[in-house]
């Protein structure tokens, strides 16, 4: 069950009812989303099925989705899904994955960065980099 108040929630959540239209939704869904009322009208056809099966289960799902935003015509989302999470409303998360990316990128880029300096600073650099070498094991 979901305590949290939905509008604190930072990352785009839906609240759906039994047949997949949205209820509520935290304020980042209109940052990356078009108005919809039914959720399955931001998947993409080739995710659709996928979803489809998901929503309908009885257990959490975490499933890769792809997902029509308004910045691209489509993007791959990390798509959670707890059935029944809300006052009896089944939650969706979708954490787009583009974010996880450039964090990984990010990560790279630095341990780049750290090779061409001084092995002396690499491995004194190293041991503050260990929570970005967990983030970056996270999203591969």
């Amino acid at each position: 069950m979901i305590s949290l108040p939905i509008q604190h929630i930072p990352v785009p959540m839906f609240l759906l009812n039994k047949d997949n239209e949205i209820i509520e939704f935290t304020p980042s869904v209109t940052k990356n989303f078009p108005p919809v009322q039914n959720f399955l009208d931001l998947v993409d056809e080739d995710s659709q099925e996928k979803v489809k099966r998901a929503l309908q289960g009885k257990e959490e799902v975490q499933i890769e989705v792809n997902m029509r935003t308004f910045s691209n015509p489509v993007a791959l989302f990390d798509f959670h899904f707890k059935p029944e999470a809300y006052h009896s409303l089944h939650a969706v998360f979708c954490y787009p994955i583009h974010e996880h990316m450039t964090s990984v990128q990010s990560t790279l880029q630095q341990f780049r960065s750290m090779l061409m300096q001084d092995s002396s600073q690499v491995n004194q650099d190293f041991s503050v980099r260990e929570t970005d070498v967990e983030t970056a094991k996270k999203c591969s």
